[in-house]
């Protein structure tokens, strides 16, 4: 069964191909997770800030060239999955563990 895409494929995933970037090494570039920047460019969600603000630089190109409207409509929600709920804990017991060692 395909995957639920409610924005579609995006141009920006053509104007990869065409620049030939490979989508791990783009999202390397743009710092955002290779399954985010997938996900974003198949249009199962909409595109972070990061991706906003990044891909345009990093392809040279206006970002209503790479997303469509409806997916740069859609408010984004941030990450939801396992690995970004477990990076945001280990990310909280670090900062409490860093804030004890200061007192």
């Amino acid at each position: 069964m395909a995957a639920h895409r409610p924005f579609h494929l995006q141009p920006a995933r053509q104007m990869l191909f065409d620049q030939r970037w490979p989508v791990g090494r783009a999202a390397e570039a743009i710092d955002v997770s290779p399954t985010h920047l997938t996900n974003c460019l198949y249009g199962r969600c909409p595109p972070s800030p990061e991706v906003r603000d990044r891909l345009p630089i990093l392809l040279s190109a206006r970002l209503t060239d790479l997303f469509t409207e409806a997916a740069l409509a859609a408010p984004y929600h941030g990450p939801r999955g396992a690995y970004w709920l477990k990076r945001a804990s280990a990310g909280a017991s670090a900062d409490t563990g860093a804030d004890s060692d200061a007192k």
